[in-house]
């Protein structure tokens, strides 16, 4: 998670029972005597760390994360934050639907993006998004970034962000405020490099730049696919290829 993701994450881990808290506040207090804060303006970042696998191949995966997390002046924060995703990671979905319902406006872009180019996607998305939200009215915004899933030549980066949301009882009308805010977020990971399809593949959500990934001909191979395969276009109707 980068620093504002850590942030936030920090503030709702808060969100527990008194006990808890306190052990919170000891360890809150013990990083901030080592240099760290949750301050949005610092550069901390939070990171999790889980291995699966016999006991002795867990044990070296361990020493060797421990060991280079330590080279680059981290330090370890425990158990218990990762206990505490893995127990509410499926509740944190659910938040989006709280937030709309409180006049916040919450969207999500994805994006798979090379390890040379993941820092200008990166910022360049970041600057894109908070630029669209004040233009939609929508305040200075907020957004935070994690990288999702990584292999060896890519990472995904995973962009959630927040704006006021505008005050008008056509859903069309608070929905078309996000579609602005994911267009330029959009055009500024495909101008710097990023791909949009991530590991599901473009959803329809985001299908009005399918054509901008693949191009005129990749549109071409899937709509005569269809066409093929299912003539009488039943299969996902509108959702991707609008035939």
């Amino acid at each position: 998670s980068d620093t504002f993701e850590t942030v936030i994450y920090n503030g709702m881990n808060h969100e527990q029972q008194w006990l808890q808290k306190i052990v919170d506040q000891i360890a809150e207090r013990y990083l901030q005597l080592q240099g760290f804060s949750f301050a949005p303006s610092s550069d901390n970042i939070l990171m999790w760390l889980g291995f699966e696998g016999n006991g002795e191949w867990v044990a070296r995966q361990w020493n060797q994360a421990m060991k280079i997390c330590s080279d680059h002046e981290g330090i370890s924060v425990g158990r218990g934050i990762g206990q505490s995703w893995l127990q509410d990671r499926y509740k944190w979905p659910y938040l989006r639907d709280a937030l709309v319902g409180h006049g916040v406006m919450v969207g999500r872009l994805e994006t798979m993006v090379a390890w040379t180019k993941l820092m200008n996607v990166y910022e360049a998305t970041i600057s894109a998004i908070k630029r669209a939200i004040l233009r939609a009215d929508g305040g200075p915004g907020y957004v935070m970034t994690r990288i999702a899933y990584a292999n060896e030549h890519s990472a995904l980066l995973r962009f959630i962000f927040l704006g006021r949301q505008v005050v008008d009882a056509n859903p069309q009308v608070k929905l078309a405020q996000v579609q602005v805010v994911k267009q330029a977020a959009a055009e500024a990971i495909l101008n710097a490099g990023g791909a949009l399809p991530y590991y599901q593949g473009i959803d329809r959500g985001h299908g009005i730049w399918l054509e901008n990934e693949i191009g005129a001909l990749g549109m071409k191979v899937i709509r005569n696919l269809k066409q093929t395969f299912d003539p009488g276009n039943i299969l996902n109707t509108g959702m991707l290829l609008r035939l």
